[in-house]
This record gives C-alpha cells, sequence and structure tokens, in this order.
C-alpha cells in the first residue's frame, strides 16, 4: 500500500520539476527555478572566477616606487594574458546562464540574477582588455538593472 502511495507524489514532483522549466511562463515556480539555478550555478562559478583573476593580476603587479603608484592593480597586457582562461570561463558562465534561464517576458526581465550575469561579463572584459564589449555590458547593467547596489 505504501509503494502506490510514493509514485503518485514521485510522479507529481517530476511535473511540477518539469513545468518549472518553461522561461516563457511568468510563474512563481519558473522564476525560482530559473533564478536559483543561474544564482548557484553561473553566477557563482562565474564570479569566483573573476574573483580568481583579481587576485592573480594583484599578484603579478609589482609597485615601481619610481613612478605613481596605481591604485587599481590590473597589471599590464602581460599580466592580463595570464587570467585570460579564467575571464573566458566566466565569459561561458555568464553566456551560458543568460541562453537558458534568461526570463525576458513583455520588456521585463523576471529573472534577478541575469543583470548581475552581465556584470561579471563585463568585468571579464574589462580584464581582457576587450574594453568595447565591458563598455556595452555595463551600460547594459546600469540601464536594466531594478537594484541600486548591481548599478
Amino acid at each position: 500500500m505504501q509503494k502506490r502511495f510514493h509514485i503518485p507524489v514521485l510522479f507529481a514532483a517530476l511535473l511540477a520539476v518539469l513545468s518549472a522549466c518553461s522561461t516563457k511562463q511568468d510563474k512563481w515556480l519558473n522564476r525560482n527555478w530559473h533564478g536559483m539555478n543561474t544564482r548557484y550555478n553561473g553566477y557563482y562559478y562565474g564570479n569566483l572566477a573573476i574573483e580568481e583573476a583579481f587576485v592573480e593580476l594583484a599578484k603579478a603587479n609589482k609597485d615601481n616606487y619610481n613612478s605613481i603608484i596605481q591604485v587599481y592593480q590590473y597589471g599590464d597586457k602581460a599580466a592580463a594574458q595570464t587570467v585570460n582562461p579564467l575571464s573566458d570561463r566566466a565569459i561561458t558562465k555568464g553566456v551560458n546562464m543568460i541562453k537558458k534561464h534568461s526570463m525576458l517576458i513583455n520588456g521585463k526581465q523576471r529573472n534577478r540574477w541575469i543583470d548581475d550575469c552581465y556584470l561579471f561579463m563585463g568585468k571579464a572584459n574589462f580584464i581582457k582588455r576587450d574594453y568595447s564589449s565591458a563598455l556595452q555590458q555595463l551600460n547594459y547593467v546600469m540601464q536594466s538593472s531594478e537594484k541600486e547596489s548591481t548599478k
């Protein structure tokens, strides 16, 4: 008797998860499913790669006391080339999350982590010294984000 009870419960849970996969419907389950996946998959690991790249750039920086010392330690072109794999990884994570989990419905983004993905993609392009892409992504964040902390 108990085995028969578990089958409908498992079927209902599977049906709920499958119905949450739609990025075209603005429902609580859909928003939270895609938000959770964006935050704990792409955003977390992409942001981790960016932080690691900034740490590597800070380690590679050598102060020259005969000239003006830099406040921000972004390194030179050679140092930026060494962290390109980390930047590429962050950009890949951001692009994948935007493709899979963006919920742009009626001109409004329903997944609140998408603008954060654009933000760390802009940072990654800044580190790679691809300033035109970084500027476009950071401008998009400024225009579309509703969170003041992200702006």
